[in-house]
């Protein structure tokens, strides 16, 4: 297994911390991914599932150059967790046009799937 699953997973939790800081010290910073009826809700709701997100990519990043089945579990949880925001997302997209986190989701949904190939491939 390459460093680049480990590099992407790591750099993928570094984004996820600098989404949510963005997030809670800048409000207007709501309106560009969540609809403006349900952000305190979605901010106040999803900051745990998104920690899971974090907690489950370092691990990827950290494991995969020393025990690649539980780098390959830990990436495909990953995975699933980015598949079911992303759903979230595409639903708001629907519903109240907001694209931009629908697109941010699905590429980190596919990077994260892909990884997570490339993980189970190698194990």
């Amino acid at each position: 297994m390459s460093g680049r699953a480990s590099t992407y997973f790591f750099f993928q939790a570094i984004a996820v911390v600098v989404w949510w800081t963005l997030l809670i010290s800048k409000p207007s910073f709501r309106n560009y991914f969540f609809p403006a009826s349900i952000q305190l809700y979605v901010t106040t709701t999803f900051h745990l599932p998104d920690i899971l997100v974090i907690i489950a990519s370092s691990i990827t990043g950290m494991l995969s150059l020393q025990n690649k089945v539980a780098a390959k579990s830990a990436a495909l949880l990953t995975t699933g967790a980015l598949a079911y925001a992303k759903l979230i997302c595409v639903t708001w997209m629907f519903s109240d046009a907001i694209y931009f986190a629908a697109i941010l989701m699905f590429a980190a949904t596919a990077m994260s799937a892909y990884f997570a190939r490339e993980l189970a491939e190698s194990a």
